[in-house]
């Protein structure tokens, strides 16, 4: 399995006078946006997506879409019916995502970090 990550605006952005950055342009996402299935035993076994360095360039407020993606190694193994026709042979979308709204800051109106979860700090 695979998980990929894309980024939309949480809300409609209104054209205004003005053309800022993020008025006419797609949310602009940094790092590695997809990640393979990690097995890990603690803090509670499971398959974890790790995305070490995503990272948003413009401040506002966004959403953020996981898609879940099979692959599949043996041809007997694979779909019967395949649910997309772009993706290759071996490979299937399952489901996806969507985090709930979230801000980015610029570096002057940033409050600081907040306490890291215990997910974070185990892994």
């Amino acid at each position: 399995f695979f998980l990929y990550a894309s980024l939309e605006h949480a809300r409609p952005l209104a054209r205004g006078r003005v053309n800022t950055p993020a008025a006419g342009n797609p949310p602009i996402l940094t790092g590695v946006p997809a990640s393979g299935m990690a097995y890990l035993d603690r803090p509670t076994e499971a398959g974890y997506f790790i995305f070490p360095d995503l990272s948003v360039r413009h401040e506002g407020l966004y959403i953020l879409t996981f898609s879940l993606f099979e692959t599949t190694k043996e041809e007997r193994d694979y779909d019967l019916e395949p649910a997309d026709g772009d993706l290759p042979p071996g490979v299937d979308y399952r489901m996806e995502i969507k985090t709930e709204p979230f801000s980015v800051y610029s570096a002057k109106k940033f409050p600081g970090l907040m306490e890291s979860t215990q997910l974070s700090k185990t892994v």
